[in-house]
């Protein structure tokens, strides 16, 4: 007997609260053993009960009849999937090549504008360039004119005067200065004509300068907008495909929930009938869609092809 101020009266060695407890324990591992068998019991008997209901079900001619009704949806899915995507990529491509050829064609006709521009203003300066040399050329034969006529007053030569004709006479000093002086103008006019045509052959090379410059800027701006039009058109077939897939996921999914229900439907029904448990059909699964077909096989090669052609 324990008492709150004295404690225990009579001396114990704690021998029978040890023996009770391990009576205790020893009930309790009997309980948990007796649960775990009849858990492991009521495991098998359920595995049973499916592997039963699976074959039930494996065996069931309307059974196999659903899953292959499925299936044939499921080909026509993916056939139907594969030609929407076929005639996406041909029209993509068809918009892609129609595209670069108009691009082509304006890069085409800006490259023959500025070769008409260049040729234009070569020959702009070439005919300044030959009408300065030309006026050289009447200084020089004026120049050459006016020394023969010199040299054949001072060596006496009628008849080279006759061939310039001019009157034989005698020439005078004021004669020969006149003379003199006109060749000094011919000279000066001379380095000037030459002075002009150096002149003229820095600013043309200036100007083909400017000009070239400003062809290869244009050709850049049109070389940048083709680069951009090109990536923007890549953005909208990106979103084209992404649109048409999102829909037909979203198709998909909507056809697998349907299966789904199809074959809990079966299976209640079956259960239903017969009193017994029946296996839910497994409805078919992407991966178990093979392209048998070489028809087929052609057209899905077909779009990986087009599909790497347009990007």
């Amino acid at each position: 007997m324990w008492n709150n101020a004295l404690g225990c009266l009579s001396f114990c060695d704690g021998e029978q609260e040890l023996q009770q407890r391990r009576a205790e324990e020893a009930e309790l591992q009997r309980q948990l053993e007796a649960e775990r068998q009849a858990q492991a019991a009521a495991e098998a008997h359920a595995a049973h009960q499916r592997t039963l209901a699976e074959q039930r079900t494996n065996n069931c001619p309307d059974a196999r009849a659903l899953r292959n009704r499925q299936y044939d949806l499921m080909k026509r899915f993916f056939s139907h999937m594969g030609q929407a995507r076929w005639n996406l990529w041909v029209r993509q491509t068809d918009e892609r090549y129609t595209l670069k050829a108009s691009w082509r064609a304006k890069i085409a006709e800006l490259e023959q504008e500025h070769n008409t521009q260049a040729v234009k203003l070569e020959e702009e300066q070439l005919m300044t360039e030959i009408e300065i040399q030309a006026g050289l050329d009447n200084i020089k034969k004026a120049q050459r004119r006016l020394t023969l006529e010199l040299d054949a007053y001072d060596m006496g030569l009628t008849n080279l005067l006759s061939e310039l004709g001019i009157l034989p006479q005698v020439i005078t000093p004021a004669d020969r200065a006149r003379i003199k002086s006109e060749l000094d103008k011919f000279v000066s006019t001379e380095q000037l004509h030459g002075n002009r045509i150096h002149m003229l052959r820095k600013v043309q090379e200036k100007q083909m300068d400017k000009l070239l410059a400003k062809q290869k800027k244009e050709m850049d701006q049109m070389r940048r907008e083709r680069h951009e039009s090109l990536g923007v058109q890549l953005k909208k077939f990106s979103d084209e495909e992404d649109v048409l897939n999102a829909w037909y996921q979203a198709r998909a999914v909507r056809m697998r929930a349907r299966w789904m229900i199809e074959c809990e439907m079966y299976r209640l029904r079956k259960e239903g009938m017969f009193g017994v448990n029946y296996a839910r059909p497994s409805p078919p699964r992407a991966r178990d869609y093979e392209h048998t077909s070489e028809e087929e096989r052609l057209v899905m090669d077909n779009c990986h092809l087009v599909h790497l052609v347009l990007h």
